[in-house]
């Protein structure tokens, strides 16, 4: 089946991807050096190969998480059109599927331990430059076509293409700081094996959930009755469910995302199994946060050609739909040109109601997503043009939508996708691989409706080589950095903010180093930030 394809299944929606082409040479990096361009020489464990696949959708091998089937409610795959009741995307605001009460968790990469690559691999040379006749001179292909297929995208924050492009924007000095507080502090929780995404129930004010790269859910108490405020936190005996007989965790993959329902009532994780596919499975949870294994639902899947680039982060809205977000299939300098397609679910953040359909589909599209009709992109893509979305969020007193996105050789971006305009990112394309960030990569032409970085920073400049996004801070133990987007880089632990008036300032740490390496943030339900690094969960306090 050829990309973008669709065909109806009798269980979860399955994306295949059309075969790969023989890509120049991509070193899966570790976790603890990385690509071209970052601090250190790549920790190589070889070129990444294209998987086999089978002709079923989902191939037999793992066990099911324990427990469960494995088995999915029949239903419709792919694409649900005009069968599940999506109309064409016309902007319009959707019924809310449910009361978006709850606070969605973090999500996270590999674990230096762990030995798993954090999404920012070396790959096709991205410095490389375009021939007058359209093919780079490095080597690495020629550009691909149909940049922008999709027309008219919602959130046109760039240029419109032309034959002579607008010049990057310079990175320019931050302005003067944000009042950060006299002293911060990150206060040590937990140690935990590569912890890469953590969760709250609202519903138990005590606890806190954390997905462990390995496939373990784990329940984390507070000593006080109260997560938010205890200085130590004691894991429960046993997992509240393993999935490690089915998770992979070779290059990028792993369980890489963990939310729960607005009302607490199911689970999502988002992870990869053994045949190097991308799983969404929700789980039923009872009142006391007890999840039962044994009724396990996949909702959808996508094959990945490459073993980084998987991204894996998932969320709920405040409309109370779910987001989930890929990467462009990996490999380095986008071998699937997947990046500019939109009817690709690679390199994207899409947007469903999880919850069974009516006619017993295993999700059903949105009306107002920019794609929903399915004629211009893919009914489920919401945001397009990614590399690999490393973390996003939404801001929990706006609505923005918060997007970091791992770069290739020059730039680490992040995009602020605001709710003002059309709809938290509704359509937007981040323009790779075109652009990486401001910068033309595989085209001098910028695509159609790019958005642009709301912040980037270069490799070499320092240390930094891989972003690690986060969230805007909208707690109260720390007021000076109320409204403040907060995020950190693998390759340099420093914690960073950025607003509109001041920019991009590091966060300086009132005792101790700060960690050396940074796998994703998380938010608890009275917006306090969590720190997940690759042996602990800490929190942002006062000193």
């Amino acid at each position: 089946m050829t990309c973008g394809a669709s065909r109806r299944l009798s269980g979860p929606a399955t994306r295949r991807h059309r075969s790969v082409l023989p890509a120049a040479p991509v070193a899966l990096v570790s976790l603890v050096l990385l690509a071209a361009g970052c601090a250190g020489g790549p920790g190589g464990i070889g070129d990444p190969q294209p998987q086999a696949r089978s002709e079923a959708g989902i191939e037999t091998g793992p066990a099911a998480p324990s427990g469960g089937s494995g088995t999915a409610a029949a239903g419709a795959a792919g694409e649900q059109g005009a069968e599940s009741g999506a109309s064409a995307g016309d902007g319009q605001p959707d019924a809310s599927p449910e009361s978006a009460d709850g606070t969605g968790p973090a999500d996270g990469r590999g674990d230096p331990a762990a030995g798993a690559a954090p999404g920012d691999g070396a790959g096709t040379a991205g410095g490389g430059t375009l021939e007058p006749g359209g093919a780079r001179n490095d080597g690495g292909g020629t550009p691909p076509t149909g940049s922008g297929a999709a027309g008219g995208t919602g959130n046109a924050g760039g240029a419109t293409g032309s034959a002579d492009p607008a010049p990057a924007p310079p990175i320019t000095p931050p302005g003067p700081r944000f009042p950060e507080p006299l002293g911060v502090s990150l206060t040590r929780l937990a140690e935990l094996p590569a912890p890469l995404a953590v969760a709250f129930r609202t519903q138990e004010p005590a606890s806190l959930y954390v997905a462990l790269r390995h496939g373990e859910v784990v329940r984390l108490r507070g000593e006080s009755g109260r997560a938010d405020s205890s200085a130590i936190l004691r894991r429960d005996a046993n997992a509240v469910l393993d999935m490690s007989a089915r998770v992979d965790t070779r290059g990028e993959m792993g369980l890489l995302g963990l939310t729960f329902s607005p009302a607490g009532d199911r689970l999502y994780t988002s992870s990869v199994n053994r045949q190097q596919v991308s799983e969404l499975w929700e789980w039923p949870v009872a009142a006391d946060g007890s999840v039962d294994a044994a009724r396990g639902r996949l909702v959808l899947t996508l094959e990945q050609p490459f073993a980084n680039h998987n991204g894996g982060d998932v969320t709920f809205g405040p409309d109370g739909y779910l987001y989930l977000g890929f990467g462009d299939g990996g490999g380095g300098g986008d071998p699937l040109r997947a990046g500019q397609d939109p009817h690709d679910w690679l390199g994207t953040i899409l947007r469903i109601d999880p919850r069974v359909g009516p006619g017993g589909e295993p999700y059903t599209v949105p009306a107002g997503n920019p794609f929903a009709d399915g004629v211009s992109g893919a009914p489920e893509v919401w945001v397009w043009g990614a590399r690999n979305p490393w973390r996003f969020s939404f801001d929990r007193a706006n609505g923005d939508l918060w997007v970091s996105d791992v770069g290739q050789d020059l730039l680490e971006e992040i995009n602020r996708l605001p709710a003002a305009d059309g709809g938290a990112g509704r359509g937007a394309n981040l323009g790779w691989s075109d652009y990486e960030g401001s910068n033309p990569f595989w085209s001098n032409t910028e695509p159609p409706g790019h958005v642009r970085p709301t912040v980037e920073y270069r490799h070499g400049d320092d240390a930094r080589c891989s972003v690690t996004g986060g969230y805007v801070y909208r707690g109260s133990r720390l007021p000076g950095l109320g409204g403040v987007y907060l995020y950190s880089d693998f390759c340099d632990g420093t914690l960073w903010g950025y607003n509109d008036v001041a920019g991009a300032h590091p966060i300086h740490l009132a005792s101790g180093a700060p960690p050396k390496s940074v796998l994703s943030f998380g938010q608890g339900p009275d917006g306090e930030i969590y720190v997940l690094t690759g042996d602990a969960l800490w929190r942002l306090e006062p000193a």
